[in-house]
């Protein structure tokens, strides 16, 4: 059971962005398939990440292994999203959105920020 209004959004967001996000900032939200644009408040980021490409080993320190490809991808960092209006059934658990955090507190609800405005302006192109 979920309790009423209590969804949130986990947002996946690479380890080399994360300088630019911190609890409090101000978030756009725009579900895949849909021009509306939800708003939300980043509520916290992961304390830490599984590293699949390492195991521990006996005294608890990291074995990483060395057959590493040539270009490591970023990891992802779930980042806690709490929304500003809760949506219902609208959008399942489990779907996919556009995230884009804007700031501090300074943008204010339902103003489009240039930025998403030019996202999808894109997607009316496919």
């Amino acid at each position: 059971m979920v309790k009423k209004d209590t969804f949130y959004l986990l947002a996946y967001m690479e380890e080399t962005k994360l300088e630019r996000v911190r609890p409090g900032y101000r978030v756009e939200i725009t579900p895949l398939g849909s021009n509306r644009i939800l708003t939300g408040t980043v509520d916290s980021i992961a304390a830490g990440v599984n590293n699949s490409s390492s195991a521990v080993d006996s005294k608890g320190l990291a074995s990483v292994d060395s057959n590493l490809e040539w270009v490591r991808l970023a990891q992802r960092v779930p980042v806690k999203i709490l929304l500003d209006e809760q949506q219902g059934d609208l959008y399942p658990a489990g779907t996919t959105a556009t995230v884009v955090i804007t700031g501090r507190r300074d943008g204010q609800p339902g103003r489009v920020s240039p930025l998403m405005q030019l996202i999808h302006r894109l997607r009316e192109f496919g």
